[in-house]
């Protein structure tokens, strides 16, 4: 999260991930997450950039299910997520 983000998206926040895209059929779309959600929290631990959640999910498996805060608007709330596998670039 950038100020230049929050400024041109209106985010409500300054701190966390915004999500950029979701991909279809990963566990992510399959919860629920959006394009533009931003992520403030796994698993009960703060989220202030996409750094922090790349710590965070390196020491994840596939299959392994995660709760995400989030924030969409001014809506705050949490989705259950179950890890898949990283999308191949063939």
């Amino acid at each position: 999260m950038t100020p230049a983000l929050q400024q041109q998206y209106k985010f409500n926040v300054s701190e966390g991930a915004v999500v950029m895209s979701v991909i279809a059929g990963t566990g992510a779309a399959k919860a629920g997450v959006k394009q533009g959600d931003v992520i403030i929290g796994v698993n009960g631990q703060r989220i202030t950039s996409s750094q922090d959640i790349t710590s965070v999910l390196s020491s994840l498996r596939p299959g392994d299910t995660i709760t995400l805060q989030l924030v969409r608007g001014t809506k705050h709330f949490s989705l259950k997520v179950t890890l898949g596998t990283a999308p191949s670039s063939h």
